[in-house]
């Protein structure tokens, strides 16, 4: 019998664009930044 060994995986930290990009700003009007928030049905993810 064989063991097998997990690998580890590394969960990378999410960074909130909105606080690193000073320059950007949130407006409902702006459909392509909003659109990496959205899912297809209209959930804010």
């Amino acid at each position: 019998m064989t063991v097998r060994r997990k690998r580890r995986t590394f969960a990378r930290r999410k960074i909130c664009r909105f606080c690193v990009d000073s320059d950007l700003h949130i407006d409902y009007k702006d459909s392509k930044t909003l659109r990496y928030f959205v899912t297809e049905r209209g959930k804010i993810v």
